[in-house]
């Protein structure tokens, strides 16, 4: 079938086009090519040096610290603003309070401002202060997002994989709260632990009780009131033979909403080995003094609590709420 002139014209032109597009293609090929090679050159000449995007770079200047109990491997990163190379610096630092501040001022003395490290067990908790209290910014993250190739580990490798993570950006930093909001969490922590270990000690008190043959706690609401706890007294300091119903009757508190026989019914039979005796008073002795330190935490949360008092009280003024 023969083309029209329009339909010739129309196919010469796509030719061309075509031609010129391959022939750019291997132009923009050979670019690359040489690029490529420009840069494998450049990195033989210079294999301490990493050149990378100048947009890619978060931190010109930036540390890290890989964090052992006695240890602390601590690495500069520093970024050419010319060329973009990155050059890294590592240091050797013990754990001792006296080489952390060392450590602070190393890096203060490169202008070294954001120092990235990780989470291990409680030891980053005292680099992470000092630093802190020397002015830099340390950046907390999770071991599993600064994860080295396996085979590829070693102390300095890991610093200065850190360091580069930060310097990219390619990092996830755990929130930390300010050193204020700290020690709150801190005693509010500890107090939490301290009412786990009492209800433990009141669920011993209890068992206890059962295996002596004092079932209070059938009777009475709270085992350890005012009325139980006088009872369990009086039946600790007195022979079971010589116990007396009127005397435990004179213990009993007027508002309890058991009758006076069935509290006494509960008690009848009771015996208590030696055992049990001594049981019962360590952990009457360790229930009072957990409540005396319970109450210590809770003046000092209460002290601290009212530096936030007018804050909670905008909030809860808001219109939102």
């Amino acid at each position: 079938m023969n083309k029209t002139p329009e339909e010739k014209t129309k196919s010469e032109d796509k030719a061309v086009v075509k031609e010129e597009s391959n022939e750019n293609a291997l132009n923009e090929k050979e670019t690359k090519e040489k690029d490529l090679e420009d840069i494998e050159t450049y990195l033989k000449e210079h294999p301490e040096m990493v050149v990378t995007a100048k947009d890619s770079i978060k931190h010109m200047r930036c540390g890290s610290v890989d964090v052992h109990k006695k240890i602390l491997v601590a690495a500069i990163c520093i970024t050419d603003p010319t060329t973009l190379a990155a050059c890294y610096i590592v240091q050797r630092f013990s754990t001792k309070n006296a080489n952390i501040e060392t450590m602070a001022e190393w890096f203060q003395k490169y202008e070294v401002k954001d120092v990235i490290m990780e989470s291990t067990g409680k030891y980053w908790i005292p680099v992470y202060n000092i630093l802190e209290g020397k002015g830099l910014s340390p950046i907390l993250t999770h071991p599993k997002y600064v994860k080295q190739v396996r085979g590829k580990k070693t102390d300095i490798r890991d610093a200065i994989h850190m360091a580069n993570l930060l310097r990219m950006g390619h990092y996830v930093a755990s929130f930390i709260p300010p050193s204020d909001i700290r020690d709150v969490r801190e005693l509010c922590r500890y107090r939490l632990k301290l009412t786990y270990i009492r209800t433990g000690e009141k669920n011993r008190y209890q068992n206890c009780m059962t295996v002596s043959q004092v079932r209070l706690d059938t009777v009475l609401k709270d085992p350890f009131g005012k009325t139980a706890q006088a009872i369990m007294k009086y039946l600790l300091s007195v022979d079971p033979d010589k116990a007396s119903d009127e005397e435990i009757a004179k213990l009993i508190n007027p508002r309890v909403k058991a009758t006076t026989e069935e509290i006494l019914d509960s008690i009848h039979g009771y015996c208590f080995p030696q055992v049990q005796r001594d049981k019962l008073q360590v952990i009457s002795d360790h229930l009072n003094w957990l409540d005396k330190e319970i109450g210590i935490l809770d003046t000092s949360l209460q002290e601290k609590g009212k530096s936030y008092a007018k804050a909670d009280k905008t909030s809860q003024e808001s219109p939102w709420n």
